[in-house]
C-alpha cells in the first residue's frame, strides 16, 4: 500500500522524532516508575495554566565529585516548557549538573533516584510550589 504524500510527511516526521531520541544524551537522574506522579503532575500543570500561576519544581539532588559524596544543593525551577513530568524530571537533572560544575569545577558523577511522590508546598494568588519526594 503505497502512502499519500502527506502520510509520508508524517512518517518523516515521527522517524525524526525517534531518531532524535536515539541522539538525545539527556538522561534523568530521577526515575518515575507510575503514571500516579505524572496524572497528578499533569493535572497541577494543567490547573497553574488554566488560572495563569507559575509552577515551581522544588528538589534537593546529590553528586560526586569524584569519589566524594557532596553537600545536596536545592534546585528550583520553573515550569514553562516540559510537556510532561519526565521532561521536567530531565529540567531538573541538568539544571543540578549545571549548578554542580559552578560550585565543584567538574560534572558530577549522579546519584539515581526514585520519585516516590509530588508534595505541594505552597499555593499563593500567582504561583504553585511543588517537591519532589525522592528515595535512592
Amino acid at each position: 500500500m503505497a502512502l499519500s504524500v502527506t502520510d509520508r510527511e508524517i512518517k518523516k516526521q515521527i522517524d525524526d522524532v525517534l531518531n532524535l531520541a536515539k541522539d538525545s544524551n539527556h538522561d534523568s537522574m530521577i526515575t518515575d516508575s507510575g503514571t500516579k506522579n505524572a496524572i497528578i503532575f499533569c493535572n497541577i500543570k494543567k490547573i497553574s495554566e488554566l488560572n495563569q500561576m507559575s509552577l515551581i519544581l522544588d528538589a534537593t539532588l546529590q553528586g560526586y565529585k569524584r569519589t566524594e559524596e557532596m553537600d545536596g544543593i536545592k534546585i528550583s525551577i520553573v515550569i514553562d516548557k516540559p510537556c510532561c513530568l519526565s521532561h521536567a524530571l530531565e529540567e531538573i537533572s541538568e539544571e543540578f549538573i549545571q549548578l554542580f560544575y559552578e560550585k565543584y569545577s567538574e560534572l558530577p558523577y549522579c546519584r539515581e533516584y526514585i520519585l516516590e511522590g509530588l508534595k505541594v508546598k505552597n499555593v499563593t494568588h500567582n504561583l504553585i510550589s511543588v517537591e519532589l519526594e525522592l528515595g535512592t
